[in-house]
């Protein structure tokens, strides 16, 4: 049985910094709404040894890896070339709930 929760890892190019306001919106509104057999769990930006954002490290919930990598490759971050690299991870959640309680289906997923 494939794994249903997959980390993703999005590094940031040189050029993110120019598209981090602009398409802000546009990229929480994609995260958001999800794709079919995909949805956030957890996510947020990670930071550099300055304090700047040099990423994003997301937790999605889903039936396939390549689903996850479809989605993220949609992203309005990824398609202004202000990521300059994905890298997915099947994960197993093995402490707490990444959304705080057992349901986990994709179809409990927040709104």
């Amino acid at each position: 049985m494939p794994p249903d929760l997959y980390v993703v890892i999005a590094e940031n190019s040189a050029q993110a910094p120019q598209f981090l306001q602009s398409l802000g919106k546009a990229h929480s509104e994609h995260l958001a709404a999800g794709a079919e057999g995909v949805a956030i769990v957890q996510g947020g930006p990670y930071l550099d040894a300055e304090g700047a954002i040099g990423g994003g490290l997301l937790i999605f919930k889903s039936d396939s890896e390549a689903k996850v990598r479809q989605f993220m490759e949609q992203d309005p971050y990824f398609l202004a070339g202000a990521v300059v690299s994905l890298t997915i991870y099947p994960w197993r959640c093995l402490r707490g709930h990444p959304l705080g309680h057992e349901d986990m289906t994709l179809a409990s997923r927040p709104q």
